[in-house]
C-alpha cells in the first residue's frame, strides 16, 4: 500500500484537494509578528472544510527556514522553538461546509536572543484510503516572528539581468542579499519608457528578504506597441540601505514590424541602385 503526503503553500488561502469530497483550506498564508522575550502572543488560523464529508484535522507546529535563491522551504522537526507554540485544541472534527478558528499561544522564553524565528502551523487531515492508496493532506500557515533588539537589515542588489533585444513579452531577474539579522520587505518597480521619458508600462511589487539569505526576484514587462529603442528603469528598496535605481535599454524588434521595416529598406535600396544606374547611363550617353 502506497503513502502520499502533501504540503501546500499558496498565495491565497491554502486549499488541499485530493478528492471532490475531501477539501480543506487554511488561512492566512503568512503572519508577521513581533514578540518580546518573556511574553505570550495569541494568534489563530482559520480552517474551512469546503468538501462534502467530515474531516478529522490535527494541528502541530514546525520551525522552518529557506534554502537557495528560490526560497524553497526546509523544515526542522527537532528545533526547540517548536515547543514555543501550543494549541487550544490539537485535533478537531470539521463537518462539511464548516469553519473552525484554531487558536494558539506562542510563549517566547525570556532568554530568547533578538533575531528572526520562523514557524509553520500545520493542519493535517486524517489519512483516507482509496484504490490501495493512502493519502493525507498537510497544509501550512507561516509565522514570521521577530524577537526585538539590536537588529540590522542591510540589503544589497547583487545582480540585475535585463534583456537587450526583445521580440515579445520578456523577462528580467535580480538577486537581493540581506546580510543582517532581521527581515525586510523590498518594494520594487520596473518602468518601461520611451527615450523622451514617456511611460509605456510600469509594475510594482514587493518580496520578503530574510536575514542571511539571497533571494531571486524575476518578472516580465509588457512590450511596447511599436518597434524602437526603449529605456527600462528598475528601482529596489534595500532595507537599511538606500534604494537602488538602475537604468537599462532594450531594442524592441517584433518579427512582423521588423520584416516590414527590412522589406521597406530593401525596397528603398533597390530603387536607389536603379535610379543611380539610370542616372549614370544618361550621363554616359550624353
Amino acid at each position: 500500500m502506497g503513502l502520499i503526503g502533501t504540503v501546500f503553500f499558496l498565495s491565497t488561502p491554502v486549499n488541499a484537494q485530493t478528492a471532490p469530497d475531501r477539501q480543506l483550506s487554511v488561512a492566512p498564508l503568512r503572519t508577521e509578528m513581533t514578540i518580546e522575550p518573556g511574553t505570550v502572543y495569541k494568534g489563530s488560523v482559520t480552517l474551512k472544510n469546503t468538501g462534502k464529508t467530515t474531516l478529522d484535522v490535527s494541528l502541530d507546529a514546525e520551525a522552518f527556514n529557506v534554502i537557495n535563491q528560490s526560497y524553497d522551504y526546509t523544515f526542522l522537526p527537532d528545533s526547540p522553538i517548536n515547543d514555543w507554540i501550543n494549541f487550544a485544541q490539537n485535533t478537531v472534527s470539521l463537518d462539511a461546509g464548516k469553519t473552525y478558528i484554531a487558536n494558539y499561544l506562542i510563549s517566547v522564553p525570556s532568554s530568547a536572543e533578538p533575531g528572526e524565528k520562523y514557524i509553520s502551523v500545520f493542519a493535517s487531515t486524517l489519512a483516507s484510503e482509496s484504490a490501495d492508496i493512502t493519502s493525507a493532506e498537510r497544509l501550512g500557515s507561516l509565522l514570521y516572528i521577530t524577537i526585538p533588539g539590536d537588529a540590522t537589515k542591510p540589503g544589497k542588489l547583487l545582480s540585475l539581468n535585463s534583456p537587450l533585444l526583445v521580440a515579445k513579452t520578456s523577462t528580467w531577474s535580480a538577486t537581493i542579499q540581506n546580510t543582517g539579522t532581521a527581515r525586510f520587505r523590498s518594494n520594487y518597480s520596473v518602468t518601461l519608457q520611451t527615450l523622451w521619458n514617456s511611460t509605456v508600462s510600469s509594475i510594482q511589487d514587493s518580496k520578503l528578504i530574510l536575514p542571511a539569505s539571497v533571494r531571486l526576484i524575476n518578472g516580465t514587462f509588457p512590450v511596447p506597441e511599436w518597434l524602437g529603442i526603449y529605456k527600462v528603469s528598475y528601482s529596489f528598496e534595500l532595507g537599511d540601505n538606500p534604494t537602488v535605481i538602475k537604468t537599462k535599454y532594450i531594442v524592441y524588434a517584433p518579427l512582423l514590424q521588423s520584416s516590414v521595416l527590412l522589406g521597406g529598406l530593401a525596397t528603398i535600396g533597390i530603387v536607389t541602385v536603379i535610379l543611380v544606374r539610370l542616372r549614370n547611363g544618361r550621363i554616359h550617353n550624353s
